[in-house]
Order: structure tokens, then sequence, then C-alpha cells
């Protein structure tokens, strides 16, 4: 199965995210936007394993520090829009720390550098720098193991387990 470790958002911080796809929307960016259901924090990519079970028991070994989430600013990897989020001492450390265990326990994950980020339109036509981010923030509860599933709607996230 395909798994990533992820951040899922409450719903304040769900409607902050809403309302920043709608003013997209509004300023005529088209793409494929994320449904709000699917709107995560990706903090470890893990991709097609069976070590679920492996990937849960670290996930509950490390520590969820006390630590704010805050939408920062808008971005784009090519065609991919985003918006980032404040880069903490706490949500740095913690990423640091949760792909160190996966490696001890020898759970390949993408190594590729944490850049805290939401992805918001997939194949987005064109981006507007311009467009205001509201302030929104949450404070993390819990910190999510999650299945992708490619279905005929399109992709399915399921969560498998929390941390402690």
């Amino acid at each position: 199965m395909r798994l990533f470790v992820a951040i899922r958002f409450n719903p304040r911080m769900l409607g902050a995210l809403s309302l920043l796809m709608d003013t997209l929307k509004r300023s005529g960016v088209r793409g494929r936007y994320t449904s709000l259901n699917q709107l995560h924090l990706t903090l470890a990519f893990i991709g097609e394993t069976d070590k679920d079970a492996e990937a849960l028991q670290v996930l509950q070994s490390v520590p969820v520090p006390q630590m704010t989430l805050e939408l920062d600013k808008i971005g784009h990897f090519g065609q991919l829009i985003y918006v980032g989020l404040k880069e903490t001492p706490e949500l740095m450390d913690y990423v640091k720390s949760l792909r160190g265990a996966l490696k001890k326990a020898d759970i390949p994950y993408d190594a590729k550098p944490f850049r805290p980020h939401i992805t918001l339109v997939r194949k987005g036509s064109h981006i507007h720098q311009a467009v205001k981010v509201p302030m929104a923030a949450m404070d993390v509860a819990a910190v999510s193991l999650m299945k992708s599933e490619f279905t005929e709607r399109g992709v399915k996230y399921t969560e498998l387990g929390r941390s402690k």
C-alpha cells in the first residue's frame, strides 16, 4: 500500500484554505483543485510498502511537540500551486526526528528536503502573487499515518492510525 505521514487540519484551518481556494478561482486560476477533505501537510512520503504496522509503530514512538501551524504565502512548484506554512523550529525538529526514526526502522521514505506547504491546485494555469492569504493558525493535536489509493473518482486518503 502507498503510505505517507501527515498533519490533518481542523475545521477552522480548512475554512481558511477553502476561502483561499475560492479567491484563486475568482482570480481566474484554473486547474485541479484539491478537495477540502484531502488537504493535509505531508511530513514524510513513504510510498509503496507493506510495512504499515511498523510505520504506525514508528509514528507512535516519536513524541509530537506542542506546535502551531500558520499559513504564510502562496507559491508554486511548476504547475503545482500551494500555500506555504511558516517554518517553526518545533515543526522542523519533529520532521527530522520522525524521518530519523523511519530510517532507523528501515522504512524508506522520500528524502527530499522538507518544505512545509499545502497543495491547493495541480496543473494550475497561472498564479497571482497578489492573492491575499487569510490569517489562520492551528495547534497540532496529532499526526496521522495515511494510506493513498487511486480510484475511479481520483485519489482517496484513509487514516490508518495516529500518534499517541
